[in-house]
């Protein structure tokens, strides 16, 4: 899917997902709940019904351009998504971040 793109532009698509995670882009998210039980606990298959590795649009983009960096001889992407326990530590923690009133600013893309 993103074969086309160069490194540093799969890097700017990758870091424009992680923008939305932590910034409660939540209709990505099962109910729209960033904080739903299956984010929290890392991808326990018992509540793969709600969401998973092969339901959630956002997992799978993250996942690919993970697995294209780590064909790459350039490290972009500081927080690859190489499985669902990667996908949803980073949710559970984007929502604690949310939830506890904090905006993480270092993200920001920068183009």
């Amino acid at each position: 899917m993103f074969e086309s793109l160069s490194p540093i532009d799969r890097s700017i698509v990758y870091d424009a997902l992680m923008y939305a995670i932590s910034h409660d882009f939540r209709e990505a998210f099962h109910n729209l709940d960033t904080g739903h039980p299956v984010y929290g606990l890392g991808g326990d298959a018992e509540f793969h019904h709600a969401d998973g590795p092969e339901k959630n649009i956002l997992f799978k983009l993250m996942h690919e351009l993970s697995r294209y960096e780590l064909e790459s001889d350039e490290q972009l992407i500081h927080q690859p998504v190489l499985c669902w326990g990667d996908f949803c530590r980073i949710v559970s923690e984007a929502h604690e971040k949310i939830a506890n009133g904090v905006r993480d600013n270092s993200d920001r893309l920068q183009i």
